[in-house]
C-alpha cells in the first residue's frame, strides 16, 4: 500500500513539476516578446464621445486630427473668459504648458484673466476655421466681448499654437493671440503719421491674407 501511494504521490509531483515549467517558459517567452517585437513606439488610439473622428497620440507624435481637437479646446479654453471663470480657465490652460515656455505664456495669460475681471469683461469665442501644420496649429474665429452693461463687440482672433508631443501628453511650447481687427483700428489711428496711403491699404491687405489663409 506505502508503495502504491509512494508512486501516486511521484506521480501527481510529475504533473505539477511539469505544469510549473510550462508557466515559467509562456512567462519567458511573454518578456522576450515584450523586449523584442511589443518594444516598439506605443501608440494610444482614442475615440472620445461626440467626435466623428478617430485619432491617436504616440511617445513623440501624434496624429493631425489630435492635434487639431486639442488646438480648438485649448483655444475655447483661453477664449471664454468671465470674471468668475478667468482665474480658473488660465490655470487649467497651464497645466499643458512646456516648461520651457511657460513663463512667457503665463505672463501673456495672467495679465488678460487680471484685466477681465477688473473690467469686468465677458467674453465668449466662436471657431470657425482651423488649420494644422506638422506641430503647429492656427484656430481662428470670432470672439464675442462684452464690458460691463456696454454693448457685445465682435471681433475676429486666430490662435496660433505650437506643440511638442512628449511621452503621450500634449503640451503648448508657443501660443500667440491675434487681434487682425484691433490691429486695423491701430493702423487706422496712426495712418495721420503715414505720407502714403498705399502703405496702408497694403497692411490691410497682409492682415486680410492672413485670415484667409
Amino acid at each position: 500500500m506505502r508503495f502504491d501511494q509512494f508512486i501516486k504521490n511521484w506521480k501527481t509531483l510529475l504533473v505539477e513539476n511539469f505544469f510549473l515549467k510550462a508557466v515559467t517558459l509562456l512567462l519567458l517567452i511573454g518578456l522576450i516578446l515584450n523586449a523584442t517585437f511589443l518594444k516598439k513606439d506605443t501608440v494610444v488610439m482614442i475615440s472620445p464621445p461626440d467626435v466623428r473622428e478617430e485619432f491617436w497620440v504616440g511617445k513623440g507624435k501624434a496624429s493631425e486630427s489630435y492635434i487639431e481637437q486639442m488646438a480648438v479646446f485649448f483655444a475655447t479654453l483661453s477664449g471664454n473668459l468671465s470674471p468668475s471663470n478667468a482665474a480658473y480657465n488660465v490655470n487649467a490652460l497651464l497645466q499643458y504648458v512646456m516648461p520651457g515656455g511657460y513663463g512667457d505664456i503665463k505672463s501673456s495669460l495672467m495679465g488678460e484673466a487680471l484685466s477681465i475681471i477688473e473690467n469686468n469683461v465677458t467674453q465668449a469665442f466662436f471657431p470657425n476655421d482651423v488649420k494644422v501644420d506638422g506641430t503647429t496649429a492656427t484656430v481662428k474665429g470670432k470672439t464675442v466681448r462684452k464690458i460691463g452693461s456696454a454693448n457685445p463687440v465682435t471681433e475676429q482672433v486666430m490662435y496660433t499654437m505650437k506643440f511638442i508631443i512628449d511621452n503621450y501628453k500634449i503640451y503648448i511650447n508657443e501660443l500667440y493671440i491675434d487681434y487682425p481687427d484691433k490691429r486695423k483700428r491701430n493702423l487706422i489711428s496712426e495712418k495721420s503719421g503715414m505720407a502714403d496711403r498705399e502703405q496702408i491699404k497694403k497692411k490691410f491687405d497682409e492682415i486680410e491674407k492672413e485670415m484667409k489663409e
